[in-house]
């Protein structure tokens, strides 16, 4: 049917029409433009959502043009492409189409998780959106963000870092990831493929924020809390709770930031570096020690003693911890990531950048023998400093500096807790 001379009131009526015929109703707004519509799921047919446990009895729809519904509750399908349904009879096989359709999302949004984390990205699935997404830090430039869906990988937007370099959303910037075979030739195509597509970037606009299912409980109990983490386990601000944990002889770290109503973001550390992160349903979280259980294929999960709180001045005391960051522990190398700001032959200018990519901290000046001394070269202009954690008590962490070959200083320097992880990061985590 071609809408060129066809007047939006009149294919919402056409829309109100067929729907009807199908047993749905609907409503038009004031102006008559546009049609909503609301519908119990038929008889035996049953929505649930595909990773977590969360049933939908009815569904609340606008229509586009006069053949076409895109779902507006559940909001976790929200962002799937138009669903037809003029050719249909029965609103039921209307259903069962996006049934289908959904499947089809989630299998091909875990494919591309699963390749990302194969490749080192840190991929998460978004259960709001049902998709697969990375947040990319490109050192000294800035983050981008990455999705993946049933339409494949693309990337969606860039936040520069950089007062010189415009940000922006994309449109049809596609990536095949088959074409790589490793993380560094990914993130290279990225960032050579990048000013191009900011010539022809979309203006930055406010990302969609997915709206809460009308049956997702707007508080929470503390009670369950309790039941599901422990009554020894961390909080700090923004409800970020943290666990630490015994698994066989491993020590690890949950943390679990509320994220609304009843959806957590969660990470596991390990020694080694982040082993996990995603989303969580509190509904379907039995206790930590049941779900680490599952993520790190151990039946020996055990909470560790409470941490000793020691006698320390109030200035230290009072020092904010980021509750997010994994602690540092002896033994383990941690590193600092620079971007060269100058270079006059005499003295390096440098300043830190963190794991995002985006410059923190005043800039630093330092001998340019003394610099390259203990700084390594990474890439054109970033250079790591790799340090060995020594000893790390309440008030202070000791470490010593390895130089570019892995010898260690023979000096051992000392830096509050807060002043060190504003500075360095894991070394699993910073590659």
């Amino acid at each position: 049917m071609s809408q060129a001379k066809i007047t939006a009131e009149r294919l919402a009526q056409i829309a109100r029409r067929k729907l009807n015929s199908m047993g749905v109703d609907t409503r038009l707004s004031a102006d008559g433009k546009e049609l909503r519509g609301e519908v119990a799921l038929p008889a035996g047919l049953v929505l649930r959502h595909p990773m977590r446990e969360e049933t939908v009895e009815r569904v609340v729809f606008r229509v586009l043009g006069h053949d076409r519904l895109v779902l507006t509750e559940p909001a976790w399908m929200a962002s799937l492409d138009p669903q037809p349904f003029y050719d249909h009879k029965k609103f039921k096989t209307v259903v069962e189409q996006l049934m289908i359709r959904l499947k089809r999302r989630v299998e091909a949004a875990r494919q591309v998780h699963r390749r990302l984390v194969a490749l080192g990205f840190p991929s998460r699935l978004d259960e709001a959106l049902l998709h697969a997404e990375v947040l990319l830090g490109l050192p000294g430039q800035g983050r981008m963000l990455l999705i993946g869906d049933e339409h494949g990988l693309k990337v969606e937007a860039f936040k520069s870092a950089m007062p010189s370099t415009p940000s922006g959303h994309f449109e049809g910037w596609s990536v095949d990831l088959a074409a790589f075979e490793d993380k560094a030739d990914l993130e290279m195509a990225l960032i050579q493929e990048l000013p191009e597509r900011l010539a022809s970037r979309v203006p930055e606009k406010e990302a969609a924020k997915p709206v809460a299912s009308r049956n997702a409980p707007a508080l929470l109990v503390l009670g369950d809390l309790a039941q599901r983490f422990g009554v020894d386990c961390l909080v700090a601000s923004g409800l970020t709770l943290r666990k630490d944990l015994q698994v066989g002889n491993q020590a690890v770290r949950f943390l679990a930031k509320h994220r609304q109503a009843g959806q957590f973001d969660g990470r596991l550390d390990t020694a080694s570096g982040q082993a996990w992160n995603g989303s969580f349903e509190m509904a379907s979280f039995v206790s930590v020690e049941d779900f680490v259980a599952g993520l790190m294929g151990q039946a020996s999960v055990q909470a560790s003693p409470p941490p000793r709180v020691e006698s320390v001045p109030a200035s230290i005391a009072a020092e904010p911890l980021d509750m997010g960051q994994p602690m540092p522990v002896a033994g383990e190398i941690w590193v600092m990531t620079a971007l060269l700001e100058g270079d006059d032959g005499q003295e390096i200018r440098y300043v830190g950048v963190d794991l995002d990519g985006a410059p923190f901290g005043a800039p630093r000046i330092l001998p340019r023998e003394a610099f390259m001394q203990i700084f390594t070269l990474v890439s054109h202009g970033v250079y790591r400093l790799r340090v060995e954690v020594q000893e790390v008590t309440a008030s202070h962490v000791s470490y010593l500096q390895l130089d570019p070959e892995g010898e260690r200083s023979i000096e051992t320097r000392q830096s509050a807790p807060s002043a060190f992880l504003s500075s360095f990061v894991p070394e699993a985590a910073g590659f």
